[in-house]
């Protein structure tokens, strides 16, 4: 059975947008984010903070959704 890898998550298919930094909107620190994580912590002033980029579109149509990003395929 051969090992899966979801396309977007391959870094060999990443470009250099998929690295960028968000600006924290509790103290205004600079937060660099890669384009598959939710939420990070901000290093200076400890708030979460969501990744206003993030894009699952793909739970949609892929049917290994529900592994990867932990939403069912019916309820994409």
């Amino acid at each position: 059975m051969p090992i899966f890898r979801c396309p977007g998550q391959n870094l060999q298919q990443w470009t250099p947008d998929d690295v960028y930094d968000v600006i924290c909107p509790h103290c205004k620190n600079d937060i660099e984010f890669f384009k598959d994580e939710p939420v990070l912590t901000c290093p200076k002033c400890k708030q979460r903070v969501r990744n206003p980029k993030l894009d699952v579109g793909c739970a949609e149509w892929c049917q290994y959704a529900g592994d990867c990003v932990g939403i069912p395929k019916d309820s994409a």
